[in-house]
């Protein structure tokens, strides 16, 4: 039964954060992204500015997802991005905080089952998506977020009246940091591991040390979870998600080294008694100490992460093997990569609408294994790289004809992307009607197909 009531407890988090980052994600829109692309001209204020965006929105993965999109689009540089990420890591610090100074000193019952009982009777009957809707998601979301760290908390406390887990903290630390990696990279939450922690850690069911030493595992386990997000999809990705394992990987085993001596800090220099608050301090202190280590040699990371990680998943094949002065050789690659795009857009588009000739389409395998939201990613920087080489060979080129065709490439890459953007925008609405029960919806969507 405490078993149970612990994996409810989980589930219960985890839907409370699925809930908040929906209500954010609809909210986060042109204001949002401003903030982010003025806030990234320097390293130091892009770290500024994704911490006080993870801080502000709870969320992590948003925060990922909207830097992804801009380096997609070229409005940031990947060592821009990769001050964000920083940033971000450290940001995501502040919902611990709020877990370790409220979650344990308050019968969270009474925040969260109001929460829930007045937001979720809005989240089920208005149907408006406005602002009160997205509001109420976020706040219901919250709710569940208490109401399952309550399950969290009881369990563990009852687990440990229950059972003696005191051998436990005969093993060596590096259980514990393994613990920690397995655990974020099961749940795909590093909030749920340190919830976790912490209510064992209150309930004096591990030692301070050994929390530290889980907190640790969790950063490399978040590391993880990027990366299995990349797989697949455009190198873009997998270079953000090369970088964050690599500022992770390397504090960690920093920090598991000198792991000793920062318990003796925590505990004898700055003399903080409550483990709870020590833990999320020592949390802090890591991602801070992340920051100092990599901000020196960020931009030198960022360009050679550029220049060498994943050459071989370049989301163009052609234009990157000709440069744009080899004359006719040039003009040549820009004809196929303009076809092939064209070529791609056209199984996007029967993609989307589930038609069942997929395998026949001769596109790159690696396009294939995509889900409909990566391919799109993949076409938004494909166009990015095919625009940026038909300017660049356009201004080396006199000759009125070659002109015209740079221009009637252009011009059909543009009105294809167009297309993709709205097909995109439609996919809500394409799900409804694939799925409808009324027969005329769903007629309408067959008669779309065709």
């Amino acid at each position: 039964m405490i078993v149970l009531q612990l994996l409810c407890g989980i589930v219960f988090f985890l839907l409370g954060f699925r809930y908040i980052e929906e209500g954010i994600g609809s909210m986060t829109g042109r204001t949002f992204k401003l903030f982010l692309k003025k806030q990234t001209n320097h390293p130091l204020k892009g770290i500024l500015g994704g911490t006080l965006l993870t801080a502000l929105l709870q969320s992590s993965s948003l925060v990922n997802f909207l830097v992804l999109s801009f380096v997609g689009t070229g409005v940031l540089k990947m060592h821009q991005a990769l001050a964000v990420i920083l940033g971000n890591n450290l940001g995501s610090t502040v919902s611990n905080w709020i877990i370790a100074t409220v979650g344990f000193k308050v019968n969270l019952d009474i925040l969260s089952l109001p929460l829930i009982c007045f937001f979720g009777f809005i989240v089920l009957f208005y149907n408006k998506a406005n602002k009160i809707m997205h509001w109420s998601r976020l706040l219901f979301g919250m709710g569940f977020l208490f109401f399952g760290l309550e399950f969290i908390k009881t369990s563990v406390a009852g687990s440990l009246q229950t059972y003696d887990f005191s051998f436990l903290n005969q093993y060596p630390l590096i259980v514990f940091l393994g613990f920690g990696l397995v655990a974020t990279s099961l749940t795909q939450s590093s909030s749920v591991t340190i919830a976790l922690t912490l209510s064992a850690l209150n309930a004096d069911g591990i030692t301070l040390i050994a929390a530290m030493a889980i907190v640790l595992g969790s950063e490399v386990g978040t590391s993880l979870k990027l990366g299995l997000a990349a797989m697949g999809g455009p190198s873009i990705k997998k270079k953000v998600a090369l970088a964050n394992l690599v500022f992770n990987g390397v504090t960690t085993v920093l920090a598991f080294a000198l792991i000793q001596p920062a318990y003796h800090l925590i505990k004898s220099t700055m003399l903080i008694e409550d483990n709870l608050i020590a833990l999320v301090m020592y949390q802090s202190m890591i991602n801070l100490a992340c920051i100092l280590l990599f901000l020196p040699i960020l931009s030198k990371f960022g360009n050679w992460l550029d220049q060498h990680a994943f050459k071989e998943d370049e989301e163009t094949d052609i234009i990157h093997k000709v440069k744009v002065n080899e004359g006719e050789y040039a003009h040549n690659a820009l004809d196929q990569e303009a076809h092939r795009f064209l070529m791609i857009a056209l199984y996007f588009s029967r993609k989307s609408f589930e038609l069942d000739d997929l395998e026949g389409w001769k596109v790159p395998k690696k396009l294939k294994v995509m889900d409909r939201v990566g391919l799109y990613v993949h076409i938004k920087l494909l166009h990015g790289d095919i625009r940026n080489y038909a300017l660049a060979l356009q201004k080396l080129n006199y000759d009125p004809e070659k002109q015209t065709r740079i221009s009637q490439l252009m011009e059909a890459v543009r009105d294809a992307m167009y297309a993709i953007k709205s097909l995109k925008d439609s996919f809500q609405d394409l799900d409804l009607l694939r799925n409808s029960s009324n027969d005329i919806k769903y007629g309408l969507y067959q008669k779309t197909k065709k």
